[in-house]
């Protein structure tokens, strides 16, 4: 599955129908937003059942503030639109146990 770059309220909350979603909130010039980048992508591909989607600070500001986005990037799982995980920074192991988590549901 490819990741959905988010652009507006709407999408995010068509998104959030889907079971699992994993949201990255990152910023054009942020360096370990684009370190981690390929990880998030890899994950995505190999994940089918949980929705990837980006959303870019700069440009989505309301749906930043409405999930207290405070650094970047910030990954956040939702399960059925409820916030089961979140974390901060570029840490691939953190990530890979995010996703763990929706195996174990």
């Amino acid at each position: 599955m490819s990741i959905i770059n988010i652009e507006t309220s709407y999408q995010l909350n068509e998104l959030l129908t889907k079971p699992y979603v994993l949201l990255k909130f990152s910023a054009e010039w942020c360096l370990p937003c684009k370190r981690i980048q390929p990880f998030f992508e890899r994950l995505s591909k190999e994940n089918e059942h949980i929705c990837f989607g980006h959303i870019d600070v700069d440009d989505v500001r309301d749906v930043c503030d409405t999930y207290i986005v405070n650094a970047m990037p910030t990954l956040i799982l939702l399960k059925n639109g409820e916030e089961i995980s979140r974390t901060e920074g570029g840490n691939e192991t953190k990530l890979h146990e995010m996703i763990k988590l929706c195996e174990k549901c």
